[in-house]
């Protein structure tokens, strides 16, 4: 894998300095790679080029919640909306065979379907923009520029696009909550909350039971 992709960053690649690879584990993978090739004297790979991990949608899922917004293809600038899974859809699909008696039909339905997929999208967006204040479309924006450009060094910068949904509080939560609502036993009684009372009574009942079982 090292030496495949060490090889393959090295030909054609005059005047391009940015490249994008996907690996079913590039979150681990992509880590070392560097130490690898640095550690290697079989190993080469051009000093500036940036190199930019990824991992495929059919798999990134299978991964860590986090690892979604790090490399999924929809978070990474310029390179579209793709699956990235040829090879699994060949194998699936009868390689040759298919390429050659379907290949037009497959093409043109495909070509359909993205065309379509823009327009709707286009108007979704169109909507949702609209509907955010200009301020907060000037700062997204910014936090953008800034994740875009300092994922290399540190993907977490990317849980910016991340859904932030306040997690809900546990049962035990709610439970400590409400005993700390009611705030003490020596509350007024006209102050204390149900659950207050409830553990009040679940303490007399233990206590009398305590008391049965000495007398």
């Amino acid at each position: 894998m090292d030496y495949a992709l060490c090889e393959a960053a090295q030909h054609n690649m005059e005047g391009i300095t940015r490249a994008i690879t996907f690996y079913d584990i590039n979150c681990q993978y992509n880590k070392h790679f560097q130490d690898w090739v640095d550690r290697s004297r079989f190993l080469e790979i051009v000093p500036k080029l940036i190199i930019i991990p990824g991992i495929r949608l059919w798999h990134v899922h299978g991964h860590q919640d986090s690892c979604y917004v790090w490399y999924a293809s929809n978070f990474i600038k310029g390179i579209g909306q793709i699956n990235g899974e040829i090879m699994e859809t060949l194998w699936m699909n009868d390689s040759n065979f298919c390429k050659m008696i379907h290949m037009k039909r497959i093409l043109c339905w495909k070509y359909k379907l993205a065309k379509n997929g823009i327009t709707e999208s286009g108007r979704a967006f169109n909507r949702l923009d609209e509907a955010v204040p200009s301020h907060l479309k000037t700062e997204w924006l910014a936090q953008e520029r800034v994740a875009q450009s300092s994922r290399i060094r540190d993907p977490a910068v990317m849980d910016l696009y991340d859904i932030n949904i306040k997690k809900a509080p546990s049962k035990k939560e709610i439970e400590l909550r409400l005993l700390e609502d009611g705030n003490a036993h020596n509350a007024a009684p006209s102050r204390r909350s149900v659950a207050m009372w409830i553990s009040m009574g679940l303490a007399i009942e233990e206590a009398q039971i305590a008391l049965l079982i000495e007398i």
